[in-house]
């Protein structure tokens, strides 16, 4: 027993030594790599992939209730409408399954898919590839056009209230498409630089798209360029525009902030690492974002000021979802978190045309 009790202390002193794990971390689930993207949410189930090549569905408790397995890294949210679930995978496949996780049809490319769809009121699915193409798709799957880019699409579509599509491509111009339902060019307009973001839709249509050019431009619906904001580095994250029209990104220099519908500047807020992560913004008055430093942030959407931040087990380039009073964000180190909000019921900000990267809790990319 003597010889025991130093390594009793021992272990007793490291376990010490262990940092307490954040009240605010509801629940965890592992994945055996990154969690990439932001869950999409409905039915009051969580829809999630991983580049463990497994997609599927998890309950709001955090048990894994079933999943599929594809050909390769599942990087885009997935988007769901009248009970079908559209994603595509980096094996250059489309997909869509019922709630259940049955596969009901697919698509083959020519390249991969890191992006994700959007789904219109009658249900087209609308997915961009690297293949220069936005494929537009019935409800069956049934292939409508495919609209030809410029250059590879790396960005997810968003619906305009007209029914319209808007989409950004790679190229150094860094086209920014509108594409009528049919499949058709409305107009063309370059940012003059590559854009890996996804447009966010504001009040009367207004588009907001952030480019590698370290400029944040908002465009009518018309294709006019209203102005251009300058940040301080690369925009990889996308916008996303509160109930007022103020809008909100974060650069790659980790910087949050938030600019008038005008464009003026109203607020930044500095982590000092560099972000990918599109903001999120709550019922609460806060806006959600994460960071290169493995912390997610609470941020006052009036002031900019830190309410709070959590700190995660690895980089984030998922976009947090609210819902019921939680928030859930996956990182790179594979890890689904559930943290719990400060008010009960905060889900998404009522009435902003575009609180989330993708919309709504559903991921359809169109205003909600």
């Amino acid at each position: 027993m003597k010889r025991m009790l130093p390594a009793l202390v021992v272990a007793a002193l490291l376990a010490g030594c262990q940092p307490a794990q954040d009240p605010r971390i509801a629940w965890t689930v592992r994945y055996g790599d990154v969690v990439a993207a932001p869950p999409a949410i409905a039915g009051g189930i969580l829809y999630v992939g991983s580049h463990d090549r497994t997609f599927g569905a998890v309950s709001l408790d955090g048990k894994r209730l079933w999943s599929v397995t594809a050909g390769d890294f599942w990087h885009a949210p997935a988007a769901i409408g009248d009970g079908r679930i559209v994603l595509g995978n980096f094996d250059h496949l489309v997909y869509c399954f019922d709630l259940a996780g049955r596969e009901l049809w697919r698509h083959q490319a020519d390249e991969r898919i890191e992006a994700g769809a959007a789904i219109a009121p009658d249900g087209t699915a609308y997915v961009p590839a690297l293949d220069n193409h936005l494929y537009a798709f019935a409800p069956d799957g049934t292939l409508r056009w495919a609209f030809q880019a410029a250059e590879d699409l790396g960005g997810s579509p968003a619906i305009l209230p007209d029914g319209s599509v808007v989409i950004a491509d790679k190229s150094g111009a860094g086209h920014i498409y509108r594409v009528t339902p049919a499949g058709q060019q409305v107009w063309c307009v370059n940012s003059n630089s590559t854009v890996l973001s996804s447009p966010a839709v504001g009040p009367s249509g207004r588009i907001y798209v952030g480019t590698m050019g370290r400029q944040l431009l908002a465009l009518t619906s018309a294709g006019a360029v209203l102005w251009r904001y300058p940040a301080a580095a690369n925009l990889i994250a996308s916008p996303t525009v509160d109930a007022p029209g103020n809008v909100y990104v974060a650069d790659r220099a980790g910087t949050l902030f938030s600019v008038t519908p005008g464009g003026a500047l109203r607020w930044e807020f500095k982590t000092y690492t560099a972000s990918s992560a599109s903001p999120t913004l709550g019922s609460d008055g806060n806006v959600y974002f994460a960071a290169d430093s493995k912390a997610v942030y609470c941020i006052a959407a009036g002031t900019g000021k830190m309410v709070w931040k959590v700190p995660v087990d690895g980089y984030v380039t998922s976009s947090p979802m609210l819902y019921d009073g939680m928030l859930y964000i996956g990182t790179d180190s594979g890890t689904l978190y559930a943290l719990k909000l400060d008010a009960a019921g905060t889900g998404l900000q009522p009435g902003a045309p575009w609180p989330h990267l993708r919309g709504g809790p559903a991921c359809l990319g169109r205003s909600l």
